[in-house]
């Protein structure tokens, strides 16, 4: 192997650690912001109690912040959660079967690397506007609750960036095959002459 392909597999390891972390972590935020949303909701009742304080009490306590305005961070939170559950899980597969191949210049790895791209680019932005909606409608039904900004339009710059290394991957995966084939050879020799 080379001193090259040995660092990419490196790398591809360390990413694929992350993108279990990641994972992991995505999916905590989402249940805890879930269950934070059902806390508020019921009340004195919650679901959630630290140090005998449930959410509705610690908002209560907290002047800084509005009951409503509670709901928005948890819906953002469980909308955050889940597209970056499902970026993390696409991801990891992404650098699981490149581990698998032993190079990124796979057909499969160059598809798996277009289509990490394309929801890095698109998924968040999609999430963003539904949250504005939700954010829209809860403020038409229980009043304003002053929505921390969306998220996600900062990813369409990596999500194009991810593309664009897919075609550089099916590129390679091509020259890969000339190579094995001699074909590169002889174009080489041609165009000397």
């Amino acid at each position: 192997m080379s001193k090259n392909l040995s660092a990419i597999q490196t790398i591809s390891k360390v990413c694929n650690v992350l993108c279990k972390i990641v994972f992991v972590f995505s999916i905590v935020i989402t249940v805890l912001s879930a269950i934070g949303i059902v806390s508020l909701a019921v009340g004195e009742d919650s679901v959630l109690k630290i140090g005998g304080v449930n959410i509705r009490g610690f908002v209560e306590q907290n002047a800084e912040i509005s009951k409503n305005e509670m709901y928005a961070e948890m819906i953002k939170g469980v909308a955050m959660g889940l597209c970056y559950t499902v970026l993390s899980r696409v991801a990891g597969n992404y650098f699981s079967n490149e581990l698998k191949a032993g190079t990124p210049f796979t057909n499969e790895g160059a598809k798996e690397m277009l289509r990490l791209g394309i929801l890095t680019a698109c998924l968040p932005v999609a999430v963003s506007i539904a949250y504005a909606i939700v954010c829209s409608v809860l403020e038409k039904t229980i009043g304003e609750i002053n929505a921390p900004d969306g998220f996600g339009f900062d990813s369409i710059t990596a999500g194009i960036s991810l593309i664009v290394m897919s075609v550089i991957f099916r590129y390679g995966t091509e020259l890969a095959a000339k190579s094995s084939a001699g074909e590169i050879s002889e174009n080489t020799d041609e165009e000397q002459e």
